[in-house]
């Protein structure tokens, strides 16, 4: 495709990610990586532009392939002022970012027609030259956040009226679910101006295609897939662990009888009979600003329940590799956390998956599905459950087949994904990507 930039394309990468989410900035490592390592492209052949959050990405022990560009864009800009003015009424807040996107809206519809921004410029000359959008997993594009559903849909109103040829693509993206008219009216809006949409569980790709039939989309699974050549590398040795996890969010509710349910499955499967028991850590997948997972062990878990935890492990302490190569060397694991999830499937471990509400239904269900994983525990209905099991011997025949059987459509799915974005990144820039297989 033509460009601005010489023989460079300029791509703005968008997502959820540098804001203490590790999930999040996992997607955003692993589309980087597999750009320049697994597609083999060029180092020079993209310029990398990347949003500026809370400065996450920087402590994980991370370094770029590709020489990146940080940018916040013109609504970012408003939805952070003042800035150092903070004790400013919140009344006047409101009204003066207010006015600022009616400026926006105004010096965006002048520009278009040749008129000079006062306000702006500088802001519209950068998004003028972006020639790629490229939207990276998460799933942000709901009413659960409709702020941030707003601000997408605005942002692809901006740059779509300051560069009508403009591509938009999305990857390993969560679409929905909607509880409301206005939602699913902003998703549409969003969705439609996609060229490519690859989602990350059938239940979203559905979604779209009701949406916005018009876009080109499929469902390939969660862009960290694209790590799972990594994970083969990492996951041996194993080690006699039991991963833990429960994710800080709000509508994840530990109540006493969850936390009964936890106790009882740490004790009951960390037992070895006729050898020591195994350890059991927990995997905190946030921390301030972002999810503070930690916090939920330290403030609300039982004394019962933390007095069965012998360490705890950050990828914000120990670097994202090191804390994926523990997680998926763990023989089990129990947890809330998306990607949690997500890495022990990759890695062909058994886990059980717990999931709170009926968002978070939606993609770990999704998750479990796509990668032939049991089907998820609701949290609300663990005390129904009864006891927990003992763990099966490691050498039992039908885990030893089922766990080989899971890899193998693991390594699928990867060899799918890989082919499919190096066709597409073969189309964008003009000549043959190869994924390494």
């Amino acid at each position: 495709m033509a460009n601005g930039n010489g023989n460079k394309l300029r791509v703005y990468l968008r997502g959820a990610y540098d804001s203490y989410n590790f999930g999040d900035d996992l997607i955003l490592i692993t589309v980087l990586e597999f750009l320049a390592n697994g597609l083999r492209l060029p180092l020079d052949a993209l310029d990398i532009y990347l949003q500026r959050r809370s400065g996450s990405l920087s402590v994980l022990g991370f370094s770029p392939p590709f020489e990146v560009h940080w940018y916040t864009d013109p609504i970012e800009c408003i939805l952070r002022w003042p800035g150092q003015h903070g004790r400013m009424p919140r009344l006047i807040r409101r009204v003066v970012k207010g006015l600022g996107f009616v400026l926006l809206v105004v010096e965006a519809a002048l520009w278009k027609w040749g008129a000079q921004s006062a306000f702006f410029g500088s802001h519209f000359a950068r998004l003028t030259s972006m020639d790629i959008v490229y939207y990276v997993g998460g799933g942000y594009i709901t009413d659960k956040f409709l702020l941030r559903l707003i601000v997408e849909a605005a942002f692809v109103w901006l740059v779509k009226t300051l560069r009508p040829d403009v591509v938009i693509i999305g990857t390993g993206l969560g679409i929905g679910p909607f509880s409301t008219t206005i939602g699913r009216w902003l998703a549409r809006s969003i969705v439609r101006r996609f060229s490519y949409l690859a989602t990350r569980e059938e239940e979203s790709l559905k979604l779209v295609q009701r949406l916005a039939p018009e876009t080109r989309a499929r469902c390939l699974g969660d862009d960290v897939l694209l790590l799972s050549p990594l994970v083969a590398e990492l996951k041996e040795p194993t080690q006699r662990r039991i991963a833990f996890n429960m994710k800080e969010f709000a509508d994840h509710r530990y109540t006493e009888s969850v936390v009964e349910y936890l106790v009882s499955f740490l004790t009951t499967r960390a037992a070895s009979p006729g050898s020591a028991p195994r350890r059991v850590t927990f995997f905190s997948f946030g921390q301030y600003p972002g999810p503070d997972d930690q916090s939920l062990l330290e403030g609300r878990a039982t004394a019962v329940l933390k007095s069965l935890v012998a360490d705890s492990m950050s990828p914000y302490v120990v670097g994202w590799r090191r804390f994926v190569a523990e997680l998926v060397q763990s023989e089990e694991g129990i947890g809330f956390a998306y990607h949690f999830i997500v890495l022990m499937g990759i890695a062909g471990r058994p886990c059980t998956a717990v999931y709170a509400g009926d968002y978070y239904r939606q993609k770990i269900s999704g998750a479990c599905k796509l990668l032939g994983m049991r089907p998820p525990l609701d949290a609300a209905r663990l005390p129904l459950l009864g006891s927990v099991t003992k763990p099966p011997m490691e050498n039992d025949e039908e885990i030893v087949s089922t766990r080989e059987a899971r890899l193998v459509e693991v390594h699928q799915l990867y060899d799918t994904m890989a082919a499919e974005y190096s066709r597409l990144w073969s189309a964008l820039l003009g000549f043959k990507a190869t994924a390494n297989s």
